[in-house]
């Protein structure tokens, strides 16, 4: 069972990598602001003009949007993982 956890763990994060670099090639290819996250936003990167006339980059970490997106893949991943896995055995 505990190799089971660990094998889901690590697809779930890979699913959470793939799932944010996706988010990030939708944003560059719309040339809109930069958010990242799904299904909730957890970084943001946006511009301001500054006192020189030129945009300055600011950014937002939201960090408890982050632990729930972490924690949302992780649960689905290795639910469907688990349920894969005991249904193949029977």
């Amino acid at each position: 069972m505990i190799k089971k956890l660990i094998v889901g763990t690590f697809l779930s994060i890979l699913i959470f990598f793939a799932a944010s670099f996706i988010t990030v090639i939708v944003a560059i290819r719309a040339h809109q602001k930069l958010e990242i996250g799904f299904p909730f936003k957890y970084y943001h990167l946006f511009y301001l003009r500054g006192n020189n006339n030129y945009y300055e980059p600011q950014w937002d970490w939201y960090t408890n949007m982050l632990f729930l997106d972490c924690l949302i893949f992780w649960v689905v991943t290795v639910g469907i993982y688990l349920l894969v896995k005991r249904n193949k055995s029977n």
